[in-house]
Order: structure tokens, then sequence, then C-alpha cells
């Protein structure tokens, strides 16, 4: 859910350090790691790890900028 509050100043863009898994069947480690980055999130749909306090703590500022209303 992305909340706007127009009353505010800035607005800020935070990105989270998250974990995603993803089961492959592969002969080998190697041929399962090529499979990911040739093929993850296209063939391969990972599941989300969970996210906590401690992963809120270290969000990153990527992006802000001055409200106009």
């Amino acid at each position: 859910m992305n909340k706007t509050d127009l009353t505010k100043k800035n607005t800020y863009v935070l990105s989270v350090p998250a974990t995603y898994f993803y089961t492959i069947d592969a002969d080998t480690e190697e041929e399962a790691r090529e499979l990911l980055i040739e093929e993850g999130g296209i063939e391969f749909f990972g599941e989300l790890g969970e996210i906590t306090h401690k992963d809120y703590l270290n969000a990153t500022l990527e992006e802000t900028w001055e409200s106009t209303e």
C-alpha cells in the first residue's frame, strides 16, 4: 500500500535489503547458478524471505524530492 500525504513537505524513496529463495533443479551447483543468472525471475520465481526490523533499520535512501502541493 502506497500512502500519499500531500500535507508533507518531501517524498522519500527508501530501499530495504531483502532475500529471495529459489529452488532450481540442476545437475551441479554451477548449473543452478547459471540458470538463476540467465532465467531468474522469468522461469524461476523466488520466495521472499522474512524482512526483519534490522532490515528496516538498514534502509538506504535512494531518492527524494520536494512536494509541489
